[in-house]
């Protein structure tokens, strides 16, 4: 009898502990995605939750456009600590204001760094939350997102001319080529899926060692965490 209310015990203990986890990771959603936002639009958002900046090269491969082109679309992003930038996905691909077609699938490469414009410790914490969806202007709570920790990265320096988030977006890599010399730290592979609801999933292909990915999902009754 004794052991049966201490197992009980235990498990209040573990659902209250659990609700707090879920309180603490959705209350990093409560920033709003910079940009202009088209209400129908796949859009995919990139969060710092740190106190450094974040500097990211993304590659989106494999994007069928709406006329049935398949393209590679190369971007420089600069994140502010505490703010977010988010990407377009159904502009980049010609449809405008309409939600990417269910099924469309999109590999994402992506390469990290931290840089500040006065380093006060040579390595700090990536902290940052990647989310997408569709049909509304800003995330909705039945959508998913990942949390990312990278433990111990070297800071660089943030360049002279940057002062706010930044985003450059294009199918020319040459345009690009000035930002493609960075001291990446992280690399990360996400096979990026549009479901038939237009929710937006994430599968991780490739995560460097010494990373947590954590990723919420209002639709599971647990929290599906990935550690390497």
């Amino acid at each position: 009898m004794q052991k049966n209310r201490k197992l009980a015990a235990s498990l209040i203990i573990l659902i209250i502990l659990g609700a707090l986890l879920l309180t603490i990771y959705y209350g990093t959603q409560n920033q709003v995605a910079t940009g202009t936002q088209v209400a129908a639009a796949t859009k995919i958002a990139y969060y710092n939750n740190g106190t450094t900046w974040v500097h990211m090269n993304v590659i989106y491969e494999n994007v069928t456009l709406k006329n049935g082109e398949v393209k590679t679309f190369y971007s420089n992003i600069y994140i502010k600590p505490k703010s977010s930038v988010t990407v377009d996905l159904s502009n980049m691909a010609g449809y405008g204001n309409q939600r990417l077609p269910s099924g469309t699938k999109i590999n994402i490469l992506t390469w990290k760094e931290l840089v500040n414009g006065t380093i006060n410790a040579p390595t700090a914490t990536l902290e940052q939350t990647i989310q997408g969806w569709s049909t509304t202007s800003n995330p909705q709570p039945n959508d998913r997102y990942y949390i990312m920790k990278y433990p111990n990265l070297t800071v660089y320096n943030l360049p002279n001319f940057m002062n706010d988030n930044n985003l450059y977006i294009g199918d020319d890599i040459n345009k690009l080529q000035m930002f493609l010399d960075g001291d990446y730290s992280a690399h990360e592979q996400i096979l990026l899926i549009v479901d038939s609801d237009g929710r937006v999933r994430m599968i991780f292909l490739e995560i460097p060692e010494l990373c947590n990915v954590v990723i919420i999902d209002p639709f599971k009754t647990t929290l599906m965490k990935t550690t390497t």
